[in-house]
């Protein structure tokens, strides 16, 4: 198995694809960084509809007038997770293959978004040919185990960076067909929301001579991470140093292992890849602060200015006029469920829906199905879920500060079924 995801991984990267708390109780609130409350209602499922509280002439302003759209514009990104299974002929489940339904939004640049989510299309794409060897592979084995384990394919991508110049995913390819444990090769991806291209180091680097710098820091963060984990670079393969070079030949895009987040640049490495399975997947980070006169300065984050005061309101979709948003914004979090909608009458940065389920008292991640670098009150989310009014199973983080995230979990009342957003301290957040 190892070689054929081997072979696999080497496959989509010549084609240029890879490169690419406390349980919550009942509460929703407007707050600011005071921590004041005011408090609205949920709208009831009453049939009527109901508008956004935002006065009708003149329209809000939400940022400072002129160029928050130019300079800040909407990019955000839908990650619908899909499962097929596969089942014999007696009805066992003998395969599993999950993928996402990734859908890029751009209103300014449809074009960039266009070519963005085509080529995210075709590493799903790519994906789906390793998936169906797999499940040929368990369709001749299974010979009606009753303890059989099903065998499955997945890859997953999560969102790390969404600005106006650049679009930065990592993500793993996920397979299990026998044996003593499934095999991992992590991926990575980012493009340009302008051009809709894909980046790669040569694109971001300040320039070429710098990529020598880069291999010798990435060298040294594998030396520290070493000794973290209580031996020294002993842990890595003999000429492990050449495996980690062939990924800083400019010539060689398809070798890239990087991705951007809010702070800094990331370089992954497998499991084999450069040390034994045991060790697992190795990730190392260069800060910002560390990469000054080695990225192009447009790869350097801009410091925001966040709103005083949040707002984040939920409702049932039949209960809102969606024609009022300028962008609707659609995410499939499950296959089947209703319709629900969040939006906001302040400008919400970073934000971020995560599906999940609880393990005795915290919230554990499963899976980043929506990300956007801002929403504004012409901003509408539509989700298709299935809500509980138990435990939560959908969160949504937004960014209120400097290395400051809230979370709220989106929920329902179990007494009139409206929808509700409570907070990891029990409150419910204003809708």
């Amino acid at each position: 198995m190892k070689r054929f995801t081997l072979i696999f991984l080497c496959v989509c990267l010549a084609a240029g694809l890879l490169a690419c708390q406390k349980e919550p109780t009942n509460t929703t609130d407007q707050t600011s960084d005071s921590r004041d409350t005011r408090e609205t209602t949920v709208p009831a499922d009453t049939g009527e509809t109901i508008l956004p509280e935002e006065p009708t002439d003149p329209a809000p302003v939400t940022t400072a007038p002129g160029d928050e759209t130019d300079a800040n514009p909407l990019i955000a990104v839908s990650l619908n997770p899909v499962m097929e299974p596969a089942e014999a002929e007696d009805g066992t489940v003998i395969f599993q293959y999950s993928y996402q339904d990734v859908n890029v939004y751009i209103p300014q640049n449809l074009p960039a978004a266009q070519a963005i989510q085509e080529q995210m299309h075709g590493l799903i794409e790519e994906s789906a040919g390793t998936a169906e060897n797999i499940k040929a592979w368990a369709e001749e084995n299974y010979k009606g185990e009753t303890d059989w384990l099903p065998y499955s394919y997945s890859i997953t991508l999560t969102p790390t960076l969404l600005n106006s110049t650049v679009l930065s995913f990592s993500g793993e390819l996920w397979d299990y067909a026998g044996g003593v444990h499934p095999n991992v090769t992590l991926i990575s991806c980012s493009f340009s929301p302008v051009t809709g291209e894909m980046l790669h180091l040569r694109d971001v680097l300040s320039e070429e001579g710098m990529v020598d710098a880069l291999y010798s820091m990435v060298l040294d963060k594998l030396t520290e991470y070493a000794a973290t984990i209580g031996t020294t670079d002993s842990v890595y393969q003999d000429g492990y140093e050449n495996t980690v070079a062939a990924h800083f030949d400019l010539d060689k895009p398809a070798e890239e292992n990087w991705y951007l987040t809010d702070t800094g640049m990331t370089f992954s490495f497998s499991p084999y890849e450069i040390a034994s399975y045991a060790v697992g997947s190795i990730q190392v980070e260069l800060t910002y602060g560390e990469l000054r006169g080695i990225l192009r300065e447009p790869y350097f984050p801009e410091s925001a200015s966040y709103d005083a005061t949040l707002s984040i309101n939920s409702a049932k979709a039949a209960q809102i006029d969606k024609s009022q948003f300028e962008n609707v914004l659609p995410v499939a979090a499950s296959a089947e469920g209703e319709e629900i909608v969040l939006f906001s009458g302040t400008t919400l940065y970073e934000v971020r829906m995560i599906s999940g389920s609880w393990v005795q008292d915290q919230f554990v991640d499963t899976q980043t199905i929506f990300a956007a670098n801002r929403m504004t009150a012409e901003d509408l989310l539509l989700i298709r879920a299935s809500i509980p009014d138990t435990q939560p199973n959908l969160s949504i983080v937004v960014r209120t500060g400097e290395g400051d995230d809230r979370t709220y979990f989106i929920s329902q009342s179990g007494e009139d079924g409206s929808i509700l957003l409570l907070d990891s301290a029990g409150e419910q957040s204003a809708s």
